[in-house]
Order: C-alpha cells, then sequence, then structure tokens
C-alpha cells in the first residue's frame, strides 16, 4: 500500500549556490519524488497558497513508496513560506545550499543583468530599490528565522565550496540527511547545470508564465495552456525549455566583479561570516577577501 501524500523534505535556498544541480540530483534518485521543474513557488506566492494542499499534490507524480519533497530557492527569503512549511508539513526535514556571499552576490548580478530588467552595473545593486540582491548574500539572519521554525536535526546546511572539491562526497552527505540510498550515483553528478551557454533566444514569457507572474494576473488562456499541456504530458518538454531559458550569455560569463567592489561587500558581509562560523561550527576562510 503507498503511502499517504507528505513533504519529506522542501529545499529552500539560497538562489544562485547550486540548487538547480542539487535539484536535479534529488530528482534522478529512484527512492525520491519531485516535481518536474524546480520552483513551484507554492508556499510563497499567495495566490498559489491560496489553492490549497491538493493543488499543492498535483506537482508530484508516482510518489508511492518514495519521499517527497521540492526545491525552491526563495522559500528562505519569506518567512511566511518556512511558517507555512512548517504548519502544513511539521516534520519535513529542510536544505539548504550556501555560496560564497560575495559570488553569490555577482551571480545573481549576471542572472539579473541577461534578464533585461534594466541592471548594467554592479554599482546599481547598492541602490535602494535593488539592494536586496546584496541583502540575500548576508545569510546569518535568513538561518535564524529557519531555527525559529525548525530544529537543528530538521535542518541540513551545505556549503557549496564543498561540491566543487568532490560533488559525489556532496550529494551523498544529502542523500543520507535525507535517508535513501547514499551509493546511487546521479546522471548529473560531474555535469555542470545552468552553465552559461550561448542561446538565440530567450523566453522570456515563458520564465513569467511558470514564475506565476501571468497566473497571477488571471490570464486565462495561460491557464488553460498549462492544463493542457500537463494533460497531453509533455512536461519534460516544459521543463527543458523553462531550464534553456535560465542559461545565459558566454560573454556575461566572463565579467570579472571589480576589486573595489569586491572590499565594499567584504565590509558588508564580514561580520555575518563570522557569526556563521560560529551558528556552523566550521572556518569558512574561503569565504573571506582580506
Amino acid at each position: 500500500m503507498g503511502k499517504n501524500f507528505t513533504v519529506d523534505f522542501v529545499g529552500v535556498g539560497t538562489s544562485r549556490s547550486g540548487t538547480t544541480w542539487i535539484a536535479k540530483c534529488l530528482q534522478e534518485h529512484p527512492e525520491i519524488c519531485t516535481p518536474t521543474w524546480k520552483e513551484v513557488h507554492f508556499f510563497d506566492h499567495d495566490h498559489n497558497y491560496k489553492r490549497g494542499l491538493g493543488f499543492y499534490k498535483t506537482f508530484f507524480k508516482n510518489y508511492e513508496d518514495k519521499i517527497t519533497g521540492e526545491f525552491c530557492p526563495e522559500y528562505i527569503f519569506e518567512e511566511k513560506a518556512l511558517k507555512r512549511i512548517k504548519e502544513d508539513y511539521p516534520d519535513t526535514k529542510i536544505l539548504i545550499s550556501l555560496r560564497n556571499p560575495i559570488e553569490r552576490a555577482f551571480s545573481h548580478f549576471l542572472y539579473v543583468k541577461r534578464k533585461n530588467v534594466g541592471i548594467k552595473d554592479f554599482g546599481e545593486l547598492f541602490t535602494e530599490d535593488r539592494r536586496h540582491i546584496i541583502e540575500q548574500s548576508a545569510y546569518y539572519k535568513y538561518l535564524q528565522n529557519i531555527y525559529k521554525y525548525f530544529d537543528k536535526e530538521k535542518v541540513l546546511i551545505v556549503i557549496h565550496d564543498d561540491h566543487k572539491k568532490d560533488a559525489e562526497a556532496f550529494i551523498q552527505n544529502i542523500y543520507s540527511f535525507l535517508g535513501v540510498n547514499n551509493t546511487f550515483v546521479p546522471g548529473s553528478l560531474l555535469r555542470e547545470i545552468n552553465k552559461s551557454k550561448n542561446l538565440n533566444f530567450k523566453f522570456n514569457w515563458f520564465e513569467k508564465l511558470f514564475s506565476g507572474r501571468l497566473r497571477k494576473k488571471k490570464y486565462f488562456f495561460w491557464r488553460v495552456l498549462i492544463k493542457l499541456l500537463k494533460f497531453f504530458k509533455i512536461a519534460d518538454l516544459l521543463n527543458y525549455l523553462r531550464n534553456a531559458n535560465s542559461a545565459g550569455d558566454t560573454k556575461e560569463e566572463k565579467e570579472v566583479l571589480l576589486e573595489s567592489y569586491k572590499k565594499k561587500l567584504w565590509e558588508l558581509y564580514k561580520c555575518d561570516i563570522e557569526k556563521l562560523e560560529i551558528l556552523l561550527g566550521r572556518s569558512l576562510n574561503d569565504w573571506k577577501y582580506e
């Protein structure tokens, strides 16, 4: 007899920290059921959450006899999302990936820049309306919210640097935390996900479609289209297009962050990193800019 639906784990952060690769490795494990695409934005988007847990369940197919979970790196920045996860699935485990804060902020900048949202220079991130991108690398306050709702034994925090040093040991640690066979080797183990490619097309409308921006505005046509596509079971094609849309430009990948900006960010993150070292009980010397 299959199990009743529940959510055994949720990856909540952080963006631009290797979470797409982790989500892919989780999706490939035969004992794990995840949505076809990453970032369903159920717990942080009110218009999705109001549709209820029955709607959320539709993202998970063939979950019987498997552990179930999802990855949305924006959840960590929304306390209401953490609160909802705890209330709806109190026994769920929480997975978090952290990256060198300076590198993460710069990667986030490149990401939004290629989305053509009007940002051209990294210095613009220090303005009030763009500062949230920089603040998302100040992890300590977000982890405090995590521990406000979840016990420490239910939370696994991994460091992106460890993935670069030993990808197999990195994913084995995550598999062990989730209680599945940690000797399984995913096909994506040595594959770089979301590595910039030179694409001649961008589906900006597609990103909006699945981020919920169009659905939030109740575009009836798109809502019907999504249902039809799901009915005809071509979710793999949808996932491919969505991942293609997230790919960048090789020129942007070669950009280098100015030393003056690195120093400015280090002054912002220095105290935060020191508190993180105490909280995590490990050295983060690789993150320090001195």
